[in-house]
C-alpha cells in the first residue's frame, strides 16, 4: 500500500531542524524526544514555566526534521514560544 496523506483544513505542521533540534525540544515538551523514530511519532505538551497547558501536539521526524502536527490556530504561538527559546541553539 502506498503511503498517502489526508489534508485537514485545522492542522499544521511546523519543521524544526538542525544539529541541536532533538535538545532543544527535550527541554521544552512534556515527552521524551528519543522516543521518535522514523516508524514511531509522540504526543507531547508544552507548558508554562508554572506547569500550566498551553499547547498540544504529536511530534515525528522525517529525514531529520522534526515535524510538529497542531491545531492551526496555535501555530503562530508555537513558532513565537519555540522562537523565545532557541537563543544559540543550532535549531
Amino acid at each position: 500500500m502506498k503511503n498517502c496523506y489526508i489534508p485537514l483544513p485545522n492542522r499544521t505542521v511546523i519543521t524544526v531542524s538542525g544539529d541541536d533540534a532533538a535538545h532543544f525540544l527535550q527541554g521544552l515538551l512534556t515527552n521524551d524526544i528519543k522516543k521518535v523514530d522514523s516508524t514511531h511519532s509522540i504526543s507531547a505538551l508544552m507548558l508554562t514555566p508554572q506547569g500550566k497547558l498551553l499547547f498540544d501536539f504529536f511530534v515525528c521526524i522525517r529525514d531529520g526534521v522534526y515535524l510538529i502536527d497542531c491545531a492551526l490556530e496555535h501555530k503562530e504561538a508555537i513558532i513565537k514560544r519555540l522562537s523565545l527559546y532557541k537563543l544559540r541553539a543550532d535549531v
